[in-house]
């Protein structure tokens, strides 16, 4: 009996060796291969690089929101800032506050436009009596400027949208309108060829405009009857051709995912895509306020709830792994610098006036730097 019994043992023991030999030899093939390499990036950041890490305060001398152009690279930021001595178009180190000024801006009128998405260029407007001048400012050592296209103020209006670029960094797009004619036109300048090109837009009332990346279609935002109105259309020959339009919550609501992809915050706070591939819409959040797309379309930064700002995962259809990363103010502009690491914040600050109970809104009095980990 204690033999047999000894010898059940020893059986057990050699059939747990074998089978754990086994499983040693099968767990060495397995190999686990994520389906993209979005896939295999989200598990290793742990919060999709979105984790907020540090919020930086601009130096308040001198510098409210409205003076900051954006991000020329990665650590600084441009702006036009001064007091009663002038103004210098300034660049400003956002970690150490170190500054470095770059022209004298006291004896003619600038209006800074946007600095490139790479940081490498400063659309801007010199206002040189009854001439405009729309020009890109080199933001590298050799920091030359070329001249877009000139107006004569007297035989047109101004500009009626803001200077604004392509995702890639390679157009500037903007409206005019004449003003005998009242005969508005979109114009897109290719950076790469220095060529200028419009398209007629008769009887419309535009208040921005982005080229694609190939060039080839546009955004449009048009008013009618104080709404504004997104516009996603081809630009073929001497024709702006619509394919898509929406309602807005606000006049710059809407960008380039891809070529062939956009997304708007329609009127009604949804965050919805178009595209033009199959003429198809999708809803990807709701009750949104502003947004921004990161330079490479993987992130987007949106407010919700007034004054709570958040962070996402762009991916297809869907935003994934929603983080809150400031609240307190209203965002009224978002930037991410060239690495899309770093969120440049302009806002307001609700607060309740005493005695009277009523909620008021105030500029904040300096940007936000707020920095992932």
């Amino acid at each position: 009996m204690i033999v047999a019994r000894f010898g059940a043992l020893v059986f057990c023991a050699l059939l747990c060796l074998a089978l754990a030999g086994c499983a040693g030899r099968l767990s060495d093939k397995i190999v686990v291969i994520p389906d993209t390499e979005e896939a295999g990036e989200s598990a290793d950041s742990g919060h999709n690089g979105l984790e907020v890490g540090k919020i930086y305060k601009l130096p308040e001398q001198d510098i409210t929101g409205s003076d900051i152009a954006g991000w020329i690279d990665n650590r600084r930021v441009i702006g036009l800032i001064g007091g009663s001595a002038g103004r210098h178009l300034t660049a400003i180190d956002y970690q150490t506050g170190t500054r470095e000024a770059w022209q004298d801006t006291a004896t003619e009128r600038i209006e800074l436009g946007a600095v490139s998405p790479d940081g490498k260029y400063i659309a801007l407007t010199r206002y040189n009596g009854e001439k405009e001048t729309y020009s890109l400012l080199s933001t590298v050592s050799d920091r030359q400027e070329a001249v877009m296209s000139e107006s004569d103020a007297g035989a047109a209006a101004a500009r009626t949208s803001p200077l604004a670029w392509s995702n890639n960094s390679r157009y500037v797009a903007y409206a005019k309108e004449k003003s005998r004619f009242g005969e508005a036109a979109l114009v897109v300048y290719d950076r790469q060829t220095a060529a200028v090109n419009s398209w007629a837009l008769p009887g419309w009332q535009v208040v921005y405009a982005k080229a694609a990346d190939d060039g080839a279609s546009a955004v449009i935002v048009r008013m009618e009857g104080g709404q504004p109105y997104a516009a996603y259309g081809t630009l073929s020959e001497g024709a702006f051709e619509l394919r898509y339009e929406h309602n807005l919550n606000h006049a710059d609501g809407v960008d380039f995912i891809s070529d062939d992809q956009i997304v708007l915050s329609g009127a009604n706070g949804a965050l919805i895509t178009y595209d033009k591939r199959n003429s198809s819409t999708a809803v990807l959040l709701e009750q949104v306020g502003i947004f921004k797309l990161s330079n490479d379309s993987k992130y987007i930064v949106y407010s919700k709830e007034s004054e709570s700002l958040y962070a996402a995962k762009l991916q297809g259809n869907n935003v994934l792994n929603e983080q809150s990363i400031y609240k307190g103010i209203v965002p009224t502009r978002l930037d991410w610098s060239p690495d899309n690491k770093k969120i440049l914040l302009n806002g307001r600050k609700w607060f309740e006036a005493r005695p009277a109970p009523a909620l008021q809104v105030v500029p904040a009095k300096t940007p936000l730097i707020i920095e992932f980990k």
